[in-house]
């Protein structure tokens, strides 16, 4: 994974008279482990800035953008406008470099629209909203060669379907071919642009994949293809796991081979994924479904009342920071959606209660395509996670290691909130218990990854009053001076 930087014509011209030579003698489709090819576009992003032309304009995306992203992406009682944004994913020193969910979770649509959201307010510079363009074509681009019938979002990513001869991707290929060939990598130092073999090798295996399409449509009448499945993430995770069979068995005889197949078929039911892989889960579960749990009866819970600590509740006026509003307002949507599939689905007055005619403007940015298909709470319904939120921040910040904390929350939200305003009296009940449950999973959730993430230093401590954010801040700091 790791590319030379240097200008390397020599290199390249040797690498594309191998492949026309190949060309002339048979018919060879360059298509490269798909999965992989977003690695190579974080790589070399880290030094360089990005040129390209859109409307017949010169553009820059410049990597100090993500950086000025990272940084006014701050963490508001449990709620981010990006949550999986952490150092490892901007600060050049933190980034693993074999790590390929580090560049898809980079590049993509989340990441893009709130950068151009930041932009257009004035939060971060203007100019950045020509990286959040590279950005979500690169999502668009790389969701085009990654459709799977197991992760198929019809709705929302049409992209991620399969490749017919009507489907979108021929057009969203074609563009992006003249996109790839007009951009170029310029050193943020001197000025002087590189050459970087990543833009070539896009535009061989988009080459590639629509000769591999129209060849198996002619010669096997195949029409529909997943390309998701174009990689080599099963024979490498299966690989990986008899190489680690006996601490190190990285040159086995077909014997031990064998023997080492047999051992992982009897004994490793549990962890089909060998750790540390630079790879995605197979999905094989038949196995799995071989085995029958059952669950035990659930132990009555009685809550301890003697120490609740005092709520302090910020008025949603003074919560109208677009960092801090526009991730409540997704996150109420996300309720809501959540709500009508699990509770009241079809119910005119639930959705009179619950959603906003007018879509909210932080919404719009994160819409995918244009479409409708986020939830825009009502004012209500925003207040009341924003209520929800103040209480289920406050007790999990005093009370983390008390027993029955989801109780003691749920007891406190029954004893502040009024659901006043849930008029329908068929779901009221079951809406009430499903947004307290809801809410408590979700911020009891966020809590623990932050700690998580502080205790392997890809976020930094951003509340001096959290005690266990500075227990875990601390923790860290012990541990690695303990490695040096």
């Amino acid at each position: 994974m790791k590319e030379n930087l240097e200008p390397v014509t020599s290199q390249s011209q040797s690498i594309q008279s191998e492949r026309q030579s190949h060309s002339e003698g048979e018919n060879v489709e360059v298509v490269e482990d798909l999965v992989h090819r977003n690695i190579h576009v974080k790589c070399v992003t880290k030094k360089l800035v990005k040129q390209f032309k859109k409307d017949n304009k010169s553009l820059m995306a410049k990597w100090e953008h993500i950086i000025a992203l990272h940084q006014e992406n701050p963490g508001y009682k449990g709620i981010r406008l990006v949550p999986k944004l952490t150092d490892s994913h901007c600060i050049p020193s933190k980034i693993p470099r074999m790590k390929v969910k580090f560049a898809t979770q980079l590049f993509s649509q989340t990441v893009a629209s709130n950068m151009g959201y930041l932009a257009e307010k004035g939060i971060i510079s203007e100019d950045a909203q020509s990286t959040a363009d590279v950005i979500l074509f690169f999502d668009k681009l790389f969701d085009s060669l990654n459709g799977s019938y197991g992760k198929r979002k019809k709705h929302s990513k049409p992209l991620l379907g399969p490749a017919t001869p009507n489907s979108v991707h021929h057009k969203t290929w074609t563009e992006a071919k003249i996109f790839l060939k007009n951009m170029k990598f310029v050193n943020a130092k001197t000025s002087s642009v590189e050459y970087v073999p990543t833009l070539n090798n896009w535009v061989w295996t988009l080459e590639g994949i629509e000769l591999l399409l129209k060849k198996i449509a002619v010669k096997y009448g195949v029409t529909s293809v997943w390309l998701r499945h174009l990689n080599q993430d099963p024979i490498e995770n299966f690989f990986g796991s008899i190489r680690s069979q006996g601490c190190r068995n990285v040159n086995p005889t077909p014997e031990g081979f064998e023997a080492a197949f047999s051992s992982l078929l009897i004994n490793s039911l549990s962890s089909v994924h060998a750790p540390g892989a630079n790879c995605e889960v197979d999905n094989c579960h038949a196995l799995h479904e071989v085995l029958i749990t059952s669950g035990g009866c659930r132990e009555q819970i009685n809550c301890e009342l003697s120490e609740i600590p005092d709520i302090e509740f910020t008025p949603l006026e003074d919560k109208s920071d677009p960092r801090i509003v526009g991730g409540l307002q997704y996150v109420s949507g996300y309720f809501i959606k959540t709500a009508k599939k699990k509770v009241f689905k079809g119910c005119s007055e639930c959705k009179k209660n619950l959603m906003s005619i007018q879509e909210h403007e932080y919404l719009k940015y994160r819409e995918y395509a244009n479409k409708k298909w986020l939830c825009s709470p009502s004012d209500s319904l925003l207040n009341c996670v924003s209520n929800l939120q103040d209480i289920n921040y406050a007790i999990i910040k005093m009370c983390l290691e008390k027993k029955y904390l989801k109780e003691l929350i749920k007891t406190v939200i029954c004893m502040h909130i009024q659901f006043d305003f849930i008029k329908c009296e068929l779901h009221k009940e079951k809406l009430i218990d499903f947004l307290i449950n809801i809410s408590c999973r979700f911020f009891i959730y966020n809590y623990c990854k932050e700690i998580n993430k502080i205790l392997i230093n890809r976020r930094e401590c951003d509340d001096d009053t959290d005690s266990y954010k500075l227990k875990a801040k601390k923790l860290y700091m012990k541990c690695f001076k303990r490695k040096k």
